[in-house]
């Protein structure tokens, strides 16, 4: 199931489609949010940077604006100055030995939360390696649990820091009984990065997944964390509200829907017309639903991604490009507008001069024209 997930999440990042829409309601939009198409960035990679390098974050650095991204060629970090596109540092982690860094491919992540402090998450591994922009692993912590898998079922587990401490999502590694048992256990686990201590954060699970069986890839939630508030943001992909969490567990619940997203459709593997192996990613390319929660902390700004199911004709067709639109929201979670995204997948992200900066479509401007040396970005202005 795990490798049938990575599939589904690789094809959305590079799926392809003929045009993006027209609408009135888009050019409103793309109006309001001073949205200029021409007006875009990008970024030189090198040959040791891949094209598709899903593990980066912005970061900031001597006051200044960069691209972390971690390698897999190099197994390490390339720095990138985002104004000036130069590489600024080289960081390498050996592959064997005390110190190694090994299983940064499906599920894992990576937190920056100072030079000196970086964090790597492996799920093959399940572990964190804390390393500073020296290029030293300073510290490995392995989780011991019999019962829970770390990270979440898709190409990324995403990671919140607060106070020591790292954040990370959990689910049960076996079936323990009905399937409204297993959703119960969507869980965030608290990692004390001095200690090593695994603690629950609990919060309850969104009703919508109590009662009714989705595609396993549903079950991955994003986070970020607000320091201003000293809460998480969750977001599921199955439900209207985003959910503000405290580190005790207490929550509150605001609404941030979409109109892209209006049904969901139940997994059913009794279903004849699309072979099992690729049942899960059916339901999951022709269900509506949320994606990835982006935030700007200097701006106090949130970024929420929404599609609209695709139909059974065009993913037996293999034309996986969605609608889907980003939804800007302020300190206050009020809904500024919406941006009308071609449906690609967004994998490089960052924020800048109160912009919204995110890759163009990969296959499009890269893959198609044998360009993969250079990231082409669009940018919404809020």
């Amino acid at each position: 199931m795990r490798n049938q997930i990575k599939c589904i999440v690789l094809i959305v990042l590079l799926s392809n489609c003929e045009q993006k829409s027209k609408s009135l309601e888009s050019e409103s939009a793309n109006k309001l949010l001073n949205y200029d198409a021409e007006a875009s960035a990008q970024i030189i990679l090198d040959e040791e940077t891949s094209l598709v390098s899903r593990l980066n974050k912005k970061i900031t650095l001597d006051q200044k604006e960069k691209l972390l991204i971690f390698s897999s060629l190099i197994n390490g970090f390339k720095i990138y100055d985002i104004e000036s596109q130069n590489i600024e540092q080289t960081i390498k982690f050996p592959v064997t030995g005390p110190n190694a860094v090994n299983g940064m491919e499906f599920g894992s992540g990576i937190h920056f939360v100072n030079k000196d402090t970086v964090i790597l998450f492996s799920q093959d591994y399940a572990s964190f390696y804390l390393a500073n922009l020296q290029g030293e692993i300073y510290k490995k912590i392995k989780l011991m649990n019999d019962s829970i898998s770390f990270g979440a079922t898709a190409l990324v587990s995403p990671l919140a820091y607060r106070k020591g401490s790292v954040y990370i999502q959990s689910l049960p590694k076996y079936p323990v009984g009905k399937e409204v048992e297993i959703k119960k256990q969507l869980s965030l686990k608290k990692i004390d990065l001095e200690s090593g201590v695994v603690s629950n954060v609990a919060f309850p699970t969104p009703k919508i997944y109590l009662d009714k069986r989705y595609s396993q890839s549903f079950n991955a939630f994003d986070i970020v964390y607000n320091s201003n508030l000293d809460k998480f943001i969750v977001s599921f992909p199955l439900s209207d509200s985003l959910y503000l969490i405290d580190a005790s567990g207490s929550y509150d619940k605001i609404l941030a829907k979409s109109k892209l997203v209006d049904e969901y459709q139940e997994f059913n593997e009794d279903f004849k017309e699309i072979p099992i192996s690729q049942l899960d990613s059916y339901f999951q390319w022709i269900s509506d639903s949320y994606g990835a929660l982006y935030y700007d902390e200097v701006n106090n700004r949130y970024i929420r991604e929404a599609k609209s199911g695709i139909s059974k004709e065009d993913f037996l067709e293999r034309k996986l490009k969605p609608k889907k639109e980003l939804m800007i929201l302020d300190e206050n979670f009020n809904q500024l507008g919406t941006y009308q995204h071609d449906g690609s997948g967004i994998l490089y992200t960052f924020y800048k001069d109160r912009t919204f900066y995110f890759n163009k479509d990969l296959r499009k401007f890269n893959l198609d024209v044998g360009n993969e040396d250079t990231l082409y970005f669009d940018r919404i202005k809020y």
